[in-house]
Formats: structure tokens, C-alpha cells, sequence
């Protein structure tokens, strides 16, 4: 539940957020304890991956913009 959480924190969500994300109900994560499924922990990596990447690529795009400047 710990990088549930994490996660919440980094995207700047909710848990219910997170699960509707997922297309899960919210009351998913807590039926899962301490063990997070494989193929959920493989979605969480991958909403966390794109957030990143979307994040990265929007400091280059502004960098563009300032150097264009």
C-alpha cells in the first residue's frame, strides 16, 4: 500500500483517482493488503512512467519556447 500511496503523492491524486485510472473500484487497493497483484503493480509502473515522461518532455517543449525566445 506504501507505493499506492507514493504514487498518489507523485501524480498529485487521490486513491480513487488512482483506481478509476486503473478502471478498478476504489475499494480494490485495500483488498490487496500488502501484496499488490503483478499485473496492477505492472499498470501503477507504467501510469508513473508516462506521468514522468509527459513531464520531461513538457520542460523540453518550454525550454524550446525560452531558447526561441
Amino acid at each position: 500500500m506504501d507505493k499506492v500511496k507514493s504514487i498518489c503523492q507523485e501524480l498529485g491524486i487521490t486513491q480513487n483517482e488512482l483506481a478509476e485510472l486503473m478502471g478498478l473500484h476504489y475499494t480494490a487497493f485495500s483488498k490487496w493488503k500488502e501484496k499488490i497483484p503483478k499485473n496492477a503493480e505492472i499498470c501503477l509502473d507504467l501510469l508513473v512512467e508516462n506521468y514522468r515522461l509527459k513531464k520531461h518532455l513538457k520542460g523540453i517543449k518550454e525550454a524550446i519556447i525560452t531558447l526561441q525566445n
